[in-house]
């Protein structure tokens, strides 16, 4: 979409919403459709078929923010309806939820935590340590979330630390 906004190409109208012209389209078809009149009067070799070149137009700034938008819109509103409607089979099914809970228990025995992956722009040092450029970094996010540098008693269940700066 970022292409189409600034890119030289144009993009083809019908990739777009647009309001339902059909008026406007049969308008124009009556226009360039000869009436039988006319066609009595020209000569059999001489007809001409009008030649439509299709319309288009660049995408501006404020249909690519509306397409991001609606992207986002699309994948949460899936997202959650699927998770919401996971959670109450299972609610309902408490030896599927059991089964679950057991495999998500292994994985996180046998891996350690979630990763965030990330590649390296360019070389670069932190905390003494050099990381060359198109190396991959992972961060723990489980090491991150129980560091006590980070915060204070890490294991204790405390919600209001979501409201906290810390």
């Amino acid at each position: 979409m970022l292409d189409a906004r600034t890119g030289k190409d144009s993009v083809p109208l019908e990739h777009f919403d647009t309001a339902d012209h059909s008026d406007e389209l049969d308008h124009r078809r009556q226009q360039t459709q000869p009436s039988s009149s006319d066609q009595e009067n020209e000569s059999p070799h001489h007809q001409e078929s009008p030649v439509r070149r299709p319309q288009r137009k660049m995408m501006t700034e404020d249909e690519i923010v509306g397409q991001a938008f609606v992207f986002l819109l699309a994948g949460y509103e899936t997202s959650s309806n699927t998770l919401a409607f996971t959670c109450y089979l299972l609610a309902l099914n408490p030896e599927c939820q059991h089964k679950v809970q057991e495999e998500v228990d292994d994985f996180f025995t046998r891996h350690v935590s979630l990763l965030f992956a990330r590649e390296i722009d360019h070389d670069c040092v932190v905390n003494g340590q050099f990381l060359p450029k198109g190396a991959t970094l992972e961060i723990p996010a489980g090491f991150l979330h129980y560091d006590p540098d980070h915060w204070p008693e890490p294991d204790k269940f405390l919600p209001e630390r979501c409201f906290n700066s810390v």
